[in-house]
């Protein structure tokens, strides 16, 4: 990655709202009853080269929010949580360009990632069952969530974008494939997701 910047044709940085999601697996006791979007942030500093006329390659390093807010029951207990954690991703794409006039173009891409979680929280509410003793909200500290989060993660990211002059304008979708937050009682497995939509500037 280092050598590829030095090279680079071109590099630049990007920034802009996501809203991601869940997918989620879960044994036949637990009923989810919503799953619901969260908005965060996306930003990434990229670099490219040409590999041939119209192929290139992309890559960066991304600082990548992911979450999303669910409510299940099990056991006769309903449970709200809401999560929220950032993660440094090292995306690995290839791009296909299509010069449309002088200064325009628009890409397509596709490839992997790696990322490693930077920081995580989870908030639960008192479930219903507790609510009766009066029970307060409960915030979760990245340290007490260990047990419960892969903090490597790992998928696949597609998108396509379009540079005018300096600047640059894209949309990517993020498919994580890494089981990253478990509840072993009730079994619960997530995922991440997430769509992206930056603006950018070309050094």
């Amino acid at each position: 990655m280092v050598a590829g910047i030095a090279f680079s044709q071109k590099y630049g940085v990007k920034i802009g709202p996501n809203i991601t999601n869940h997918k989620i697996s879960a044994s036949n006791d637990v009923d989810f009853l919503s799953m619901d979007e969260q908005w965060g942030i996306s930003g990434e500093f990229f670099a490219d080269w040409d590999l041939g006329e119209d192929i290139s390659f992309y890559t960066g390093l991304s600082v990548q929010s992911f979450g999303a807010k669910s409510k299940y029951e099990f056991d006769d207990v309903v449970t709200e949580e809401e999560i929220q954690a950032y993660y440094l991703q090292l995306p690995m794409r290839f791009r296909a360009n299509l010069q449309l006039e002088e200064h325009l173009s628009a890409y397509a891409f596709a490839g992997p990632y790696v990322a490693r979680s930077l920081s995580a929280k989870r908030d639960t509410p008192a479930p219903n069952s507790a609510q009766i003793g009066g029970s307060p909200s409960m915030a979760t500290s990245p340290e007490q969530l260990k047990p419960e989060m892969n903090p490597w993660d790992f998928g696949f990211s597609f998108g396509g974008g379009a540079f005018y002059r300096q600047l640059v304008f894209e949309v990517k979708y993020d498919m994580g494939v890494t089981n990253v937050w478990k509840l072993e009682e009730p079994i619960i497995r997530k995922s991440n997701y997430s769509f992206s939509m930056m603006f950018g500037y070309i050094f």
